[in-house]
């Protein structure tokens, strides 16, 4: 349905819930990207049930029923059954039970019972049940931001907003982060996530948004895509390349390491499909985008490989609190509990009793999601989210294929660059608690759900 023949009461709706996703990302000012509890993260969990609940009358409506939908409602299920299985591990089951299935509880039971105090009777399979209640609360509201993100995300102008609200969030972030660098003498550039790499890695990503939505943009405003001419557009360029200045400062090992690992395929995937679908046309205007990233990608290696290889060699192998030893300390932890793991903000236990002393300090994350989510759900759960996965990958692919048959190449630059955006988050994710920042999660989601449809967003002038 286009913008004119779309219902007032839809627009007006879609309108607001794109204010309240601002307001999101905007409480992530007053919270640490919204990790911390207070005042901000409960309007933030307010604001995303709202997004939430929009989603769900659109389903309710019928505006799922698209195939188009299809990848993103077994996402929806996927997110549903982490949910349910965090909540589930919080349910005090009888303590025989749960002993037999959880090493760190049989050895808690036993310890009580060797000290002369009496066992409860039920216990929840969950060894940090109020962490596992809240990461639980977390990924509900996770799956509610989906749900109102993915039916936005088929709208054009919807859809054209949301990228333009990850555009801003990301640039916000990197002023802030470029004056914290410049008034702070010899500290990291950081903004509202004052984890420099965590915010690192978000304005890395928010900026490959940011400069491939504004060279689309301006193409479909008549411009000649490159804003080298008299477009006043170029002046957008000063606050993006200050935000990628401010990222630089950050020196961030993980964030440099994940936009090396997905500019470098990403470039050659853009140049080859302009050449097989565009033979007799210039490839000046992609070629000179492309060679800017990969630019500012040199400039982040030439300036932090010292730095990365001393913090490699200094924390990443040499010290109690290494990555590598954090990450083996999981998988120990893990198998005190294969079967059902040990449920969410388990494994922060798991490591201080693995990873060997005397630590530097007491590590509440792996520092790699995946490997944590598989230590806290355990095989059962791993195995059935894993399956959901598959049948999302293998259903995005599909509907993916479909879409090349009648749509030209070009128009999917914008879908290929939130694509590339989310890739920049999950890589990063892999040596890092990335995406347990909730507002980090939120955006990787807004870029998941415009990556899922046809990128064709600014085809047509607003």
């Amino acid at each position: 349905m286009s913008r004119d023949t779309a219902p007032t009461w839809r627009r007006i709706g879609d309108t607001v819930v794109l204010f309240i996703l601002a307001g999101v990302l905007f409480l992530s000012w007053f919270s640490h990207g919204l990790v911390e509890q207070g005042i901000p993260r409960l309007l933030s969990w307010l604001g995303v049930s709202l997004v939430g609940i929009w989603g769900i009358i659109g389903w309710a409506a019928g505006e799922w029923d698209r195939r188009e939908l299809l990848p993103a409602k077994i996402l929806v299920g996927l997110l549903l059954l982490a949910t349910g299985w965090g909540y589930l591990q919080t349910i005090p089951l009888p303590s025989a039970f749960v002993a037999g299935l959880s090493g760190p509880w049989r050895d808690h039971l036993n310890a009580m019972v060797a000290s002369g105090l009496t066992p409860p009777e039920s216990i929840p399979l969950a060894t940090a049940p109020e962490r596992a209640l809240a990461a639980s609360h977390q990924l509900l509201a996770a799956t509610l931001c989906l749900i109102g993100v993915a039916m936005l995300a088929t709208r054009r102008r919807s859809a054209a907003c949301l990228i333009g609200l990850v555009a801003v969030y990301g640039i916000l972030e990197g002023l802030t982060g470029l004056l914290h660098w410049v008034t702070v003498e010899g500290a990291r550039a950081h903004g509202a996530i004052y984890n420099p790499n965590h915010w690192a890695a978000i304005v890395a990503s928010c900026s490959i948004v940011a400069l491939v939505g504004l060279y689309a943009w301006s193409a479909s405003k008549g411009e000649d895509g490159l804003l080298s001419g008299r477009s006043p557009l170029i002046l957008l360029l000063l606050p993006i390349g200050a935000a990628m200045v401010a990222w630089l400062a950050a020196l961030s090992r993980g964030s440099a390491m994940s936009l090396v690992v997905v500019i470098i395929p990403w470039v050659a995937l853009e140049w080859a499909g302009r050449r097989d679908r565009e033979s007799g046309k210039s490839l000046l205007p992609t070629g000179l985008a492309f060679l800017a990233l990969a630019f500012l990608v040199a400039i982040a290696g030439a300036v932090s490989l010292d730095r990365l290889l001393l913090r490699f060699l200094d924390v990443d192998l040499l010290t109690a609190n290494s990555r590598i030893l954090l990450w083996m300390a999981t998988i120990s932890g893990w198998s005190e509990a294969p079967l059902v793991g040990l449920g969410y903000g388990g494994a922060e236990f798991a490591i201080n009793r693995h990873a060997g002393f005397p630590l530097v300090s007491l590590p509440g994350w792996t520092h790699n999601d995946p490997l944590q989510w598989i230590c806290e759900w355990g095989i059962l759960g791993t195995v059935l989210i894993g399956l959901l996965a598959v049948w999302f990958s293998v259903a995005a692919i599909r509907i993916r294929r479909e879409r090349q048959r009648y749509l030209p190449f070009d128009s999917g630059l914008m879908n290929r660059a939130c694509w590339a955006a989310l890739a920049v988050l999950l890589v990063h994710s892999f040596f890092d608690f990335h995406l347990r920042i909730p507002v980090v999660g939120y955006v990787a989601l807004i870029l998941l759900a415009l990556g899922l449809q046809s990128g064709s967003y600014f085809r047509r002038p607003w």
